[in-house]
């Protein structure tokens, strides 16, 4: 699998506004990458992807597979999964566009905003 490093983790404050350093990537990246760092992607991964546990995933481009988060992870979905996502114990918010299902495991956090479309249906 390839790893995405970064730089600073973003850390929870008490106000609840999240403050972090993240790195910014606007390229194309292989299929089954791993996001192990706090990540905005503004480009594409070729196939599947995984956010690590613990991680920060601002997706603002394309995942052309599924998508899987770990445990205590946070994805800020405003761009397009042509997959399925897993959420498996982490959070979810959906702004953009999943193709396929959105499986919530073990108590994981999934909230699909107004005008989030998934699996064909618009919410």
């Amino acid at each position: 699998m390839s790893g995405i490093l970064g730089t600073t983790p973003c850390k929870r404050q008490e106000d609840t506004v999240q403050r972090c350093a993240m790195t910014t990537i606007s390229t194309t990246l292989p299929d089954q990458t791993t996001f192990k760092s706090d990540t905005e992607l503004l480009g594409m991964v070729q196939g599947s992807a995984h956010v690590a546990d613990g991680v920060t995933l601002r997706l603002d481009g394309l995942i052309a597979g599924n998508l899987s988060i770990g445990s205590q992870a946070e994805v800020i979905l405003s761009g397009s999964v042509n997959g399925n996502v897993v959420n498996n114990v982490g959070t979810l918010e959906v702004f953009g566009v999943v193709k396929g299902i959105i499986t919530t495991i073990g108590g994981g956090s999934t909230t699909v905003h107004p005008g989030a479309v998934v699996d064909g249906v618009r919410h």
